[in-house]
């Protein structure tokens, strides 16, 4: 499954303009705009480096040359101020619970001043399209200055991408032998509607609480993956990465957003099977 409106190059730029009072006096801030529209994008203040998208199409540019890393596409999120770039990675023997396995390299880019540049990581269940990125941080770097990585800083970025996606891989190995009950889902479960605030119009008496129709899509996930996966904390973990990556109504594109209420969840869920592991 690909998302239908990942784009293979971005076809716009940004520009920066000077912000004045009505009276014609210069001011501390600036506005960036999209090229071809005209879209107003954020304001920052005069000192903003921005990283233009020809800055960022230059840099997958360099990670795609060897191969190994293969351009998927890239998104944009609120008419432009976010723009995250997909770069899927060889890597032909990563399995979880027997399932072959997708993993991204993700850059990020807002052109709002909102977060800085960024290179996170992701992985899919070819089995089902399951997503979840990790929290590893790969680089960041606030736009306080002009985005410049030599190759020696490039080839340092995919060294560490590789050893960090096998940490990821390692955390999940035996995940398929810790076996679950309903009660252990029953926590997992209270802990998300605790932690998303689905419900906070009521009270904390849990027993009393009715669930939300987000909750009961998240335990329908979860019962389809753990009874297509085993009852164990691998299916648990896919039941929520099921919900996150086909239920949730806040998902508008195939990968999930880095920064998002889903991924949100997915690390909760995540650091709760790995509490599990432990």
């Amino acid at each position: 499954m690909r998302p239908n409106h990942m784009q293979q190059e971005l076809t716009w730029e940004i520009l920066t303009e000077p912000m004045r009072t009505l009276s014609g006096a210069s001011t501390n801030k600036k506005a960036i705009l999209r090229s071809d529209t005209g879209t107003i994008l954020g304001f920052v203040g005069k000192d903003y480096a921005p990283v233009y998208n020809t800055q960022l199409m230059s840099l997958v540019n360099r990670l795609t040359v060897d191969g190994v890393f293969r351009l998927v596409g890239y998104d944009e999120f609120k008419e432009g101020k976010l723009i995250l770039a997909y770069l899927e990675y060889d890597a032909k023997d990563h399995r979880f619970g027997g399932f072959p396995m997708r993993e991204y390299l993700i850059l990020g880019n807002s052109h709002d001043g909102s977060r800085p540049f960024y290179a996170g990581t992701g992985c899919s269940l070819i089995r089902c399209e399951n997503q979840f990125y990790s929290t590893l941080e790969l680089f960041k770097k606030k736009h306080t200055s002009i985005l410049e990585i030599s190759d020696f800083e490039l080839k340092e970025l995919v060294m560490q991408y590789k050893g960090q996606s096998k940490e990821l891989y390692s955390s999940f190995e035996g995940l398929d032998t810790i076996p679950v009950n309903r009660n252990v889902v029953k926590q997992l479960v209270n802990t998300l509607q605790d932690s998303m605030r689905w419900d906070s119009r009521l009270d904390n008496r849990r027993e009393e609480r009715p669930l939300s129709p987000a909750i009961q899509r998240l335990q329908m996930s979860i019962d389809r993956e753990m009874e297509a996966l085993g009852e164990n904390a691998f299916g648990l973990f896919n039941g929520v990465t099921w919900y996150t990556t086909h239920e949730m109504r806040n998902t508008n594109t195939a990968f999930n957003r880095l920064d998002g209420a889903a991924n949100r969840i997915n690390q909760i869920a995540y650091r709760f099977c790995m509490a599990l592991k432990e």
